[in-house]
């Protein structure tokens, strides 16, 4: 199935009842932003990543302990991030060595909800990205044939893996039903749909 996003047509794969595979495209480092001033007295290592949406992901010691809105809420809108602002995700790197998989803990406080997220796909593909940045800073030589992170959020477990690259970078997750809406769909006077 092809779904169409701000970010672009993706492709997503359903895998049994609860269980889809969407292909995110490649994240991009935009800048790693070291001790970046939060207030007058507090300062977070970050790295902002474009994964199809800006992701401002946050190195923490314990992602249990952080206020995901209030933080998240002044990060979102800090004056070098706007018009537009972000997504912020804070992660708990547990260990990140040569030979294991990262297992990264992470918190999404996501812009247009004004709230912590309960999982977020981009999110999840960010902080693969900042895991993978931050591996080969430490250890520039080393290039593993297959990388994976696994993502733990409020939602639950979700994962990252990239064969060759990051073209191929899928977050598989289990599926649950969290709420139901309606969209209205305002037609043109071709007929077609137009932006609202």
């Amino acid at each position: 199935m092809t779904i169409e996003t701000n970010a672009g047509v993706k492709r997503a794969q359903v895998n049994g009842t609860y269980r889809v595979r969407v292909a995110m495209g490649p994240p991009q480092i935009v800048a790693r932003l070291p001790h970046l001033p939060v207030g007058t007295a507090r300062k977070v290592d970050a790295v902002l990543v474009d994964s199809g949406v800006p992701h401002l992901v946050c190195w923490v010691k314990q992602v249990a302990a952080v206020d995901v809105d209030a933080l998240g809420r002044r990060l979102r809108f800090l004056r070098r991030f706007q018009p537009e602002g972000v997504n912020v995700d804070f992660v708990e790197r547990a260990a990140i060595r040569a030979h294991a998989v990262p297992r990264l803990t992470v918190r999404t406080y996501e812009r247009g909800v004004e709230a912590e997220t309960r999982a977020c796909g981009t999110g999840a593909v960010a902080a693969a990205a900042a895991a993978v940045d931050a591996i080969l800073a430490e250890r520039p030589r080393h290039r593993p044939p297959m990388l994976r992170v696994a993502k733990q959020s409020v939602g639950g477990p979700l994962a990252c893996a990239s064969a060759s690259g990051w073209a191929g970078c899928r977050p598989p997750g289990p599926l649950r039903r969290a709420g139901a809406g309606t969209r209205t769909v305002v037609l043109g006077a071709t007929g077609f749909p137009r932006r609202c």
